[in-house]
């Protein structure tokens, strides 16, 4: 039996994945009102980017995985070399993916709005895969195991019976916590791409988020089995990094100054763009 807690939770958890994003680009729209009529646009420019960056990375790493010189290598020197090529890979796909939005985006008409809405659709993509999907098909197998209705795999069902409150919360917190990160980062990259600086759009991004995601992996890797510590770590990691992109994102509503993750990038919106 599925606990009715857990069932609730799954539930819970789904309203708040999709509230995160919500909360933003409603602020986004308000604030801008006057000014845009595309944002529903790059909202689907960001949800198609992820979707087609994660089908590219898919394919990526199977093709990774089977390179002949990772069949010479230790165990352990294997998974440290696989590991980090996906990091590179994973970076790849997604920053081509928010230049992909952005460019789309800034066609017709420069704005900044649009810009950081594409990093908004980009956060509700992975939302919607790794969270809205898999939570309410749980959340639908739950009510077939406890109404003993259920006719799949005895795998997934233990899966699911199995599930602690603790991992909905944390995979919840994490898809929050990146939509933060994106955001920002897709906010100073349709900077840098409205004020001309095109190498920059794709520099600053391949190297805020390679770190990230290399910051995602190591303590998987210097942990190894004790998953709870290592997960603990990137959390931990995670969450400084969105309190900054947070306080970037916020300075960028009071005042229209953008610096960024890396705190570098200074740029007054409208001085660039009339449509800010």
């Amino acid at each position: 039996m599925v606990s009715t807690f857990n069932m609730v939770l799954m539930l819970v958890c789904v309203v708040v994945g999709i509230a995160a994003a919500a909360v933003p680009y409603f602020m986004i729209s308000k604030r801008s009102s006057a000014l845009e009529t595309g944002l529903p646009g790059a909202i689907g420019y960001g949800v198609l980017g992820y979707v087609w960056q994660y089908v590219l990375y898919m394919f990526g790493g199977v093709f990774i995985a089977r390179l002949p010189f990772l069949k010479g290598m230790n165990e352990s020197a294997q998974v440290i070399v696989l590991n980090v090529l996906l990091t590179f890979l994973t970076t790849l796909c997604t920053v081509a993916a928010l230049y992909w939005g952005i460019y789309l985006t800034n066609q017709k008409k420069v704005s900044i709005y649009r810009s950081a809405t594409v990093g908004i659709g980009f956060g509700l993509g992975r939302i919607g895969l790794d969270l809205i999907y898999p939570y309410c098909y749980s959340f639908y197998l739950a009510l077939q195991i406890n109404g003993g209705t259920y006719s799949g795999k005895e795998e997934l069902k233990n899966s699911i019976i199995s599930t602690n409150s603790a991992s909905l919360v944390t995979g919840t917190y994490k898809c929050i916590l990146m939509l933060l990160i994106v955001l920002d980062i897709a906010l100073v990259m349709g900077n840098y791409y409205i004020s001309e600086k095109k190498k920059m759009a794709w520099i600053y991004p391949l190297a805020v988020y390679e770190v990230i995601m290399l910051l995602n992996a190591l303590p998987r890797l210097i942990f190894g089995n004790r998953e709870i510590v290592a997960e603990a770590v990137v959390i931990v990691i995670y969450t400084i990094l969105a309190a900054a992109a947070g306080v970037d994102i916020y300075c960028w509503f009071k005042t229209g100054q953008i610096e960024g993750l890396d705190w570098t990038f200074r740029f007054r919106a409208g001085r660039k763009t009339k449509s800010v």
